[in-house]
């Protein structure tokens, strides 16, 4: 068996075990109910320990249970160090759904964190890293103050203020590239397959936008009724609802938002292509 396949094995082997001690061993890790979100976290937290990265965990309280983001950095690079490098975030949630053992969704990724910081610490890449496990990313506190990468965000002023990047992970699969499907002949044609669709759905997708909107008298869309009521009501001097408001308000807080993000697209492809770099840098070492 050549090097290069005893390597692969052995990175197969090891992310197999990590996906198994946390979704077989461990199980269903919400926070709802049972001890699984706080042995998923000892378990992530010996890992990171034990590929020589220091652990801070960023503790907080959800409804009266005491919870935690892991943060691991490589020896000399922790928050606090004298260093001027701004660190690159590679990030997965290590909690699951309430009734799931929470396999793909995402011990997966967990494991991919986890061998990627161990490889990180024994061949470093030139680049500072740091590796963050949140908590709290599943359902009831998703999209909440309480979602676990929401409070790192909220702090990050608190741990070193400034991140050059962020890669996070999810429900991470393997693609045999040689196991093209029947229809496809190899994975040329395969590949020009899943090109063809994307460019199929993104054409739909600009079809629609282009879509002319009826604009007959008896199909008047809410938005133009509402700016005409709201013309008619600065004319004749009389104030609007305090529904109107809000809504155009919020009207033009979208269109900002908008714009602004049009403006960050080429930024942010340019910061993803530098993370995926960088992930590419550490497993090739």
């Amino acid at each position: 068996m050549s090097s290069n396949a005893a390597a692969t094995n052995g990175l197969i082997e090891a992310l197999s075990l990590h996906v198994r001690e946390l979704s077989v061993k461990i199980g269903e890790r919400s926070v709802l109910r049972g001890d699984g979100l706080d042995r998923a976290k000892a378990y992530v937290r010996g890992a990171f320990e034990a590929a020589g990265l220091i652990v801070t965990e960023q503790a907080y309280e959800y409804d009266g249970r005491r919870v935690a983001n892991l943060i691991a950095d490589p020896p000399g690079q922790e928050a606090g160090a004298d260093t001027d490098a701004t660190p690159y975030i590679i990030g997965a949630h290590y909690d699951s759904v309430i009734g799931t053992p929470g396999a793909d969704d995402n011990a997966s990724a967990v494991a991919v964190m986890l061998e990627l910081a161990r490889r990180a610490t024994a061949k470093p890449p030139g680049v500072p890293l740091r590796f963050v496990a949140f908590t709290l990313e599943e359902p009831p506190t998703h999209a909440t103050r309480h979602q676990g990468s929401r409070v790192f965000v909220k702090r990050l002023p608190e741990a070193g203020g400034r991140v050059a990047g962020a890669l996070l992970l999810a429900m991470v699969r393997a693609v045999r590239l040689d196991a093209a499907p029947r229809q496809c002949a190899d994975h040329e044609d395969h590949a020009a397959h899943l090109r063809e669709l994307l460019r199929h759905r993104l054409h739909r997708r600009r079809r629609c936008e282009r879509r002319p909107v009826n604009l007959a008298p008896d199909r008047v869309r809410p938005l133009d009724l509402f700016l005409r009521r709201r013309r008619h009501a600065a004319e004749h001097d009389q104030p609007l609802g305090r529904r109107r408001r809000q809504l155009l308000q919020r009207r033009h807080q979208v269109v900002h938002e908008r714009r602004q993000l049009r403006e960050r697209r080429p930024l942010l492809r340019a910061l993803h292509q530098r993370v995926v770099e960088v992930v590419e840098e550490v497993v090739a070492a």
